[in-house]
């Protein structure tokens, strides 16, 4: 079965279920931690750059949206959510438009026109309003691993399953940790987030770097990991 594209609600749910006691979403929604993963993805973004891997703004390959469909499917497998969007008339050479972002689309009342003109993106899901014709859509996105190097010839390394799941648990343990250290108060809660977190991220980072430099350990500790008192083991 190929990665499910639901980045953003399958890090949530993990965030819900392993670290805040939470698996059924009574205290906290989807709505409520959205902004605790923006900033959690800001500090993972800022872990990688770190570490020379700041390559994860992404622009997915254009979309053609057949007329009357009112969804963005499929999402990239590392799509996390939507920078922009842009659209033209599908086989054309026009420059493309940019979309406008709304809260809703589902109450937008027009008749069908030859543009998308308007999106939203909630649960996960982007939507529109429908057109008349096909459109080409161009997606800008925020994605959950940079690039892995084209040079690896690692056959162990795979990034839709290695990579991916270790970058969705650094996320979801950093929700976790600015939770209960900023709103519930418990550091000790908090602290062990920020371990399991940051032991995540170094291993998302060592998977790059063993693959880049096609050795077995890397040259240089990873810096936050080693703050907290992990180790290096050869």
């Amino acid at each position: 079965m190929s990665a499910p594209t639901n980045t953003v609600q399958e890090i949530l749910d993990r965030s819900r279920s392993v670290y805040l006691n939470d698996p059924d979403a009574k205290v906290w929604s989807n709505t409520k931690l959205l902004p605790f993963l923006k900033s959690a993805y800001d500090d993972y973004q800022t872990e990688l750059a770190n570490n020379d891997l700041s390559t994860i703004d992404e622009v997915a390959p254009p979309l053609i949206i057949t007329a009357g469909t009112t969804v963005y499917s499929p999402l990239p497998t590392d799509f996390v959510w939507p920078v922009k969007l842009e659209e033209r008339l599908s086989g054309s050479d026009d420059l493309y438009t940019l979309m406008r972002q709304l809260r809703w689309t589902n109450n937008v009342r027009r008749t069908p026109d030859t543009r998308l003109d308007f999106y939203n993106y909630i649960g996960d899901a982007i939507n529109f309003p429908e057109a008349s014709v096909d459109v080409e859509v161009l997606l800008y996105y925020k994605k959950l691993y940079p690039l892995f190097p084209d040079q690896s010839g690692e056959p162990i390394v795979d990034k839709t399953t290695n990579v991916r799941g270790h970058a969705m648990a650094a996320i979801s343990a950093k929700v976790a940790e600015l939770i209960h250290r900023f709103v519930n108060q418990n550091t000790t809660l908090a602290d062990l987030c920020e371990a399991q977190s940051k032991g995540e991220a170094f291993k998302v980072v060592n998977l790059y770097i063993k693959a880049a430099q096609a050795i077995p350990a890397r040259p240089r500790p990873y810096r936050s990991y080693f703050r907290l008192g992990g180790y290096w083991g050869r």
